[in-house]
């Protein structure tokens, strides 16, 4: 009789952990998949800002989109100065050369240090994590294409400060440009190097999981930034940052590291 009652208490914990630890498991996954509110001014001006080039499109892809816009800009310029053979030439010798650097813009940050490293989208990737990136320079802008595994996740794009619907502006004021355009968006606070807080961005939410994040970068580069992408591919990115930081490789100094490499205020 004893041993029964034993297997009976024993029973009921048991049942009641399995019960709560149950009611637990649902509890977070309620909290995974609780519904972002998008945003729906900013979902139709966000797929109109990101434009043809789709979440997931491999670099080949994307410079084959950039190219043929590039050939319908000029053809069409070219055809305009059909009276005049010496300026046609002239835009065919541009195309030419801008095409080529679109195609050699593509990069992989494998360890080996570039340009970008202090570069204004310094902040925007990192190194031995799959990662990579295509630019494409505009007269009005700056547009860098991130890509991790190979598919796009990311847009950056940095404005002009010199062009005339920006310049002389400070950042209120192109936030008050981009609030008639997208509605009101979420400012998100963190905490600089001294341990104050201060505006990081932003954040407007689209529609399939998009974000997108005003930037300011005028004070070092003089650029104002968007900052566009997919959110569920971007966390994918940033676990892999975690597994692959330089941390974790194998004759890794941190006090000779802090030294010679620049500390990033934060990792988008």
């Amino acid at each position: 009789m004893r041993r029964v009652s034993v297997l009976l208490l024993t029973s009921i914990l048991l049942l009641a952990w399995t019960t709560d630890a149950d009611a637990r498991r649902r509890r977070r996954r309620r909290k995974v998949t609780k519904k972002v509110k998008v945003n729906k001014r900013a979902a139709a001006a966000i797929a109109a800002l990101t434009g043809k080039y789709k979440w997931g499109l491999g670099p080949s892809k994307v410079i084959k989109l950039l190219t043929a816009n590039l050939r319908k800009v000029y053809l069409k310029r070219i055809r305009q100065a059909r009276t005049s053979p010496r300026k046609q030439d002239k835009l065919r010798k541009e195309l030419r050369q801008k095409l080529l650097k679109v195609k050699k813009s593509y990069f992989k940050f494998t360890g080996r240090r570039s340009g970008w490293d202090s570069s204004i989208v310094d902040d925007q990737f990192r190194h031995r994590n799959q990662e990579s990136i295509v630019v494409f320079l505009e007269k009005e802008q700056q547009r860098f294409f991130f890509f991790h595994n190979g598919k796009l996740y990311k847009q950056f794009i940095a404005f002009n400060a010199d062009h005339k619907n920006y310049k002389g502006l400070t950042f209120p004021q192109f936030l008050g440009k981009l609030i008639k355009a997208f509605g009101a968006g979420q400012p998100v606070f963190k905490k600089d190097l001294a341990g104050q807080p201060r505006l990081h961005h932003v954040e407007w939410i689209g529609a399939k999981d998009v974000r997108m994040w005003a930037v300011d970068k005028s004070t070092i580069y003089g650029n104002f930034c968007i900052v566009l992408f997919h959110n569920g591919m971007r966390q994918k990115v940033l676990e892999g940052r975690k597994l692959n930081s330089p941390r974790r490789r194998r004759g890794y100094d941190p006090m000779i590291d802090a030294v010679t490499k620049p500390r990033k205020e934060t990792e988008y």
